[in-house]
């Protein structure tokens, strides 16, 4: 897991090529010209935007991908994001090659890092992982959650 702001990316993109391309979209996209949902990079490659409410503890849920790395960034609102090891959670739905997901329960708090407007994370296949969590009330976010395949 890398944490950062935007700012910094340069930073990161010298782990290799898709980095440095995904950050390079979000230092230069526009989010009013985004839609919601599916919007298509070069290659395999995409971003997701959306707007959602974050979620309470009870809501949340692991999750893995295998072909993508996950380079998530806060554009509006604050969320806490979770990670865990693979040996702490259950299988709860099991990887769907399709959607490159799979999804794990289990009580593992993980370590946390609150994300706020300007801040991405990174998250790398294999990694356990639970976004989209509250700190303190509910709130409406919006974030862009670019997938870099690798391999």
């Amino acid at each position: 897991m890398i944490v950062d702001k935007l700012e910094n990316a340069g930073r990161y993109g010298i782990l290799f090529e898709g980095l440095r391309k995904g950050f390079a979209f979000l230092r230069t996209m526009d989010v009013s010209k985004l839609e919601a949902g599916r919007n298509k990079l070069a290659g395999e490659d995409f971003a997701n935007f959306d707007t959602y409410m974050t979620r309470d503890e009870d809501e949340g849920r692991w999750e893995v991908h295998e072909k993508y790395v996950d380079i998530q960034y806060m554009v509006e609102g604050e969320e806490e994001m979770r990670v865990c090891e693979l040996d702490e959670v259950e299988v709860e739905e099991a990887y769907d090659e399709e959607k490159d997901i799979a999804f794990y329960e289990g009580e593992c708090r993980g370590s946390c890092v609150k994300v706020k407007a300007g801040e991405f994370v990174v998250f790398m296949p294999g990694e356990v992982h639970m976004p989209c969590m509250a700190i303190g009330e509910k709130r409406e976010n919006k974030k862009v959650v670019v997938k870099v395949r690798v391999g």
